[in-house]
């Protein structure tokens, strides 16, 4: 089945349901994208495992999607990405909120999918972690036979995240490589909370580490090696360029980014934003493309303020009547 992608009818912001739509991650099988997001259900509920679950919906164009349907309990976030290994889907969650912890969950046809198991739990070193956090936003990698986890957590006794790294040859257990130090120096960003949200994506023997720095004005960086164990350090040059738009221009962070160049020419990065310092219940998803992991060029922007609060306001009052729920 082949895909209709086309680039000529797409605008962003690319997706948004229920008027909090969060940390995408996606797939293309069958001639199908299979998108997962995280639905933030009320920002008054920031500290309640209810406020929060993972959706998947499908969709061949980016234009026709269809309805969301959770692949989670309540209070999990952060699909990370979907991994084959052996015969079975595999893809990275966080419980959340505190104390948190990464997860995996596994699907035989990308919209069912198991209970999550923890794999890194809240306290796993002796660098890690405070009385109220623990890991976020795992990330799986198939890279030289092996599967690779990212993840983000605070330093012990700061207020600053930084990236660590674990290793598994069966997806049963892994081995975390950091659990004394941090993968990468983001010392930059430790005035405005580090990084997270953090991405590999293979190209030949480069690797390219993508991650949300800083917050609350969250940006996107980029870093090349091709050791995953070294990387030089994060500062403000390796921050990618030209991602706001107006739908996006206080936050444009939580980037996943996927090798789609044979269905569509390019690199495709999906990406989390929103207009407004009141972030939580307004969050949308874009998108951008780029041929190099380098250069990045967004979609035209497609829909007002007014339109989208518009939109809003008729999805919460088709709720509230039962039409959809």
């Amino acid at each position: 089945m082949a895909t209709t992608f086309d680039w000529q009818q797409l605008y962003n912001p690319i997706f948004s349901w229920r008027c909090s739509t969060r940390d995408p991650a996606a797939i293309w099988h069958n001639g199908e994208f299979y998108l997962y997001f995280t639905v933030q259900f009320n920002q008054h509920r920031w500290g309640a495992p209810e406020g929060y679950q993972c959706f998947v919906t499908v969709t061949r164009d980016f234009r026709n999607f269809t309805n969301p349907r959770p692949v989670t309990p309540t209070g999990y976030v952060s699909p990370g990405s979907v991994i084959r290994f052996n015969n079975k889907w595999y893809m990275s969650v966080t419980r959340y909120p505190w104390p948190t912890a990464v997860c995996l969950v596994e699907s035989d046809d990308l919209l069912n999918w198991s209970e999550p198991r923890i794999v890194m739990p809240t306290h796993h070193g002796e660098y890690w972690g405070n009385e109220a956090h623990g890991p976020i936003d795992g990330y799986l990698l198939e890279w030289k036979n092996r599967i690779w986890l990212l993840f983000t957590d605070f330093q012990k006794g700061t207020t600053s995240q930084h990236l660590g790294l674990a290793v598994s040859d069966d997806m049963q257990s892994f081995e975390n490589l950091t659990p004394d130090r941090p993968l990468l120096d983001s010392d930059f960003y430790n005035a405005n909370r580090g990084i997270e949200n953090a991405s590999i994506v293979a190209d030949g023997d480069q690797l390219y580490l993508f991650c949300s720095v800083g917050m609350p004005e969250q940006r996107i960086a980029m870093l090349q090696s091709n050791d995953i164990m070294h990387w030089s350090k994060l500062d403000g040059q390796a921050e990618i360029d030209g991602l706001r738009q107006e739908w996006s221009k206080f936050i444009a962070s939580a980037q996943f980014v996927a090798d789609w160049r044979e269905l569509t020419g390019y690199w495709v990065m999906l990406f989390m934003g929103t207009r407004h310092f009141d972030a939580y219940d307004r969050m949308s998803l874009g998108m951008a493309r780029s041929l190099d992991l380098k250069n990045w060029e967004v979609l035209p922007e497609g829909i007002s303020e007014e339109e989208y609060r518009e939109n809003c306001r008729k999805f919460q009052a088709r709720v509230k009547s039962g039409e959809l729920f």
